[in-house]
């Protein structure tokens, strides 16, 4: 992979866009101080390619904490294909950040961006496959962020530096082409084997070998067609045979019958029955004359005298149908009226069921209603509690502040008046510590006098000439004596000691007294202060729960005992609204069950009257057109009404009387045809 161009913008401290041209360079060098950002761009190409870094913090932190969107671009390129991907991500009111973008695009020749994949996962995966290496992977070998070069070498277990070693180097790639050529390798071993062993089964000459097949094939061509041809002939032979087989054993037959018939016998044979012939003649003219007798006499039976035997059979049969037409009519109308009756009850029952459930529905609207007035109530109790309970705490808060901070102005007072007690003793033993200073310097100047003096007074006697003044030294003078100067002036140095730490402490204990009543206005200003939010919460807290404005308020159990009862009033309230609530609804439902069930039946019932109906009618129809079938010489006169359901019995005397008439003249045809059956059965004698 080299990268080619990186842009950065709202990552880490690169808050305005900023790009990285890294074409045509094969090394290049980050230099900066501390802070600069030289890190952040190798995290921002390690999120570009994984979404991750080695940062250890959370995408947030990763985000400049001044920006509210975070965008990097990094085009890069791999086994001479360009690829650039774009990883966004914002940050919303809350402080969150969304949902990252990414997109995976490869750039053409001539800079053409093609959008190959996008969202996180997929751009993820194909940016894995693409380098060859995981996210861990890449920052331990390629990265190498500070610290971690160690877990490759030293921390990681052999087989993950192995994995990573692998991911680098590709050697997968290896063993897959490795594994690859081993197996083309048995392959071609196992076609040399398999073209050894063909070999091994061809002639030395192929070309002598193909022209002797080709003769052999040749050869047996020719055979074929020979068999073909003698079998033809072999079936044709065959059927010959076959048919003069069968003419001789019809002539077998026939030779021995004429052997058996002289030609003797079949002039007998002749002669007899030519005189046969003339007896049929002469009694067939007497059968002749028979027939024509009888034919007269058939013919004398009436046939249009009435109705036909056709016509008479036909109304029988109607008739005799009519029985079943009209119980079948009678039958489907009652069923009609009842399916009426039924379906007019059941819509009624759907329409009484139907009131009863708008009534319920009514109801639980009604009480539904409610439902808000309630709940406004119980949220306004649950809200009052809730201002009560937290305005009470930050009374007692702020009351407790206020007594920390008048607390603690107290302990600061009581320093500063013990700083006072010792800075007054400090000035005391300052006073007293300046007059023994004082004091050690007067003596210190006298004991430095007497000693100059004793000093000037070396070897001088009586007499001498005074070195001050001049004059003669009297003859009693006598030279002074030294007076201890080295003690004098240790003397004065601890004076001198003792008031510069006295002097010191009253500068210490000045300070501190400076600092302590500095201290005092500070927590006076708490107090104060804290003074100002007790009197707002206390404020606060009597006009939530209605309290006076000025004393302690009572305390929190007393305080908020009525408001807990409210609110245990209102959730009970509430609740006995649910509960009523979900019975109406209940029986809401129930109601609706039971219409929805009797609207179903009233549609069944509807459904089956319909059905009752076609079937009276088909009934009825069935009925009309068999009496319509009847001859008219037989027709029954039965009125049928319009509407099936109206008919209730019919009278079937008019079908009895018909059915007699027609029986009456079925019988009569009846002994026609029997008496004609009679002479035609003579006329076939007869003609027989």
């Amino acid at each position: 992979m080299r990268p080619l161009q990186l842009t950065i913008e709202g990552l880490r401290s690169f808050r305005k866009s900023e790009s990285f041209d890294f074409t045509g360079r094969d090394s290049i060098a980050i230099v900066g101080d501390t802070g600069a950002g030289k890190s952040s761009i190798l995290e921002a190409m390690t999120y570009a390619l994984y979404g991750k870094t080695s940062f250890a913090g959370r995408k947030r932190e990763l985000m400049n904490a001044n920006e509210t969107r975070m965008r990097v671009i990094f085009r890069f390129r791999v086994s001479d294909a360009t690829w650039e991907v774009v990883r966004s991500a914002r940050r919303g009111k809350s402080g969150d950040l969304t949902s990252p973008i990414a997109e995976l695009s490869r750039v053409s020749e001539d800079g053409t961006r093609i959008l190959e994949v996008e969202n996180v996962t997929p751009v993820d995966e194909r940016v894995k496959g693409l380098l060859g290496l995981d996210c861990d992977a890449f920052l331990r070998t390629v990265i190498l962020p500070q610290g971690r070069f160690a877990r490759l070498l030293v921390e990681d277990r052999p087989a993950d530096r192995s994995l990573i070693l692998r991911q680098v180097w590709r050697t997968d790639e290896l063993e897959a082409a490795g594994r690859a050529a081993k197996e083309a390798l048995e392959s071609v071993r196992l076609i040399q084997a398999k073209a050894k062993a063909t070999a091994d089964g061809y002639p030395e000459d192929p070309e002598a070998r193909l022209e002797h097949l080709k003769a052999a094939q040749d050869a047996a061509i020719r055979r074929a067609e020979s068999a073909k041809h003698d079998e033809l002939e072999a079936n044709e032979a065959g059927r010959a045979l076959r048919a003069a087989q069968k003419d001789e054993d019809r002539a077998s037959g026939v030779r021995p019958r004429l052997d058996m018939a002289g030609l003797d016998q079949v002039q007998k044979d002749l002669v007899k029955l030519a005189e046969r012939e003339r007896l049929l003649d002469r009694k067939r003219r007497i059968l002749e004359q028979r027939r024509e007798k009888l034919e007269t006499k058939r013919g004398q039976i009436p046939t249009g005298d009435g109705p036909s035997r056709k016509d008479v059979t036909t109304a029988l049969v109607t008739l005799r149908r009519l029985g079943d037409c009209v119980d079948s009519a009678e039958k489907t109308a009652t069923d009609l009226r009842t399916c009426v009756k039924t379906a007019s009850e059941k819509c009624a029952e759907a329409k009484r069921q139907d009131e009863g459930a708008g009534a319920a529905r009514k109801r639980d609207e009604s009480h539904a209603a409610a439902q808000s007035r309630l709940k406004e109530a119980l949220r306004s109790a649950k809200e009052q509690v809730a201002t009560v309970k937290k305005s009470y705490e930050q009374w007692t808060a702020c009351s407790a502040s206020r007594d920390a901070a008048e607390k603690r102005l107290a302990e600061q007072q009581r320093k500063s008046a013990a700083h006072l007690v010792d800075l007054q003793e400090a000035q005391e033993s300052s006073r007293q510590a300046q007059g023994e200073v004082a004091t050690a310097e007067e003596h210190l100047a006298a004991v430095r006098r007497s000693d100059a003096a004793a000093t000037a007074a070396h070897d001088l006697h009586p007499g001498h000439s005074c070195p001050v003044c001049r004059r003669a030294l009297p003859a009693d003078w006598e030279a002074p004596a030294g007076t201890g100067l080295p003690e004098a002036e240790r003397a004065a140095r601890a004076v001198r000691d003792k008031a510069d730490t006295a002097a010191r402490r009253i500068t210490g204990l000045d300070s501190k007294l400076w600092s302590t009543e500095e201290r005092i206005g500070e927590l006076r200003a708490d107090v104060a202060h804290c003074e100002s939010q007790v009197a707002a919460a206390r404020r606060r807290l009597a006009h939530c729960a209605g309290l006076a404005t000025d004393g302690s308020p009572p305390e929190r159990s007393i305080l908020l005992a009525p408001l807990e009862d409210a609110q245990r009033r209102a959730e009970a309230d509430f609740d006995e609204h649910e509960k009523t609530a979900v019975q109406l609804r209940d029986k809401a439902t129930g109601q609706n069950a039971a219409a929805q069930q009797a609207r179903q039946d009233a549609e069944y019932a509807n459904r089956e009257t319909n059905k009752a109906r076609e079937s009276a009618a088909s009934a009825v129809a069935e009925l009309s057109k068999a009496i319509g079938a009847v001859p008219d010489a037989y027709r029954p006169a039965l009125p049928l009404p319009a509407e099936a359901a109206e008919l209730q019995k019919v009278d079937t005397g008019p079908i009895t009387r018909q059915t007699k008439l027609a029986e009456a003249r079925d019988a009569e045809l009846e002994k026609r045809q029997q008496k004609r059956d009679c002479l035609s059965a003579r006329i076939d004698e007869a003609e027989d």
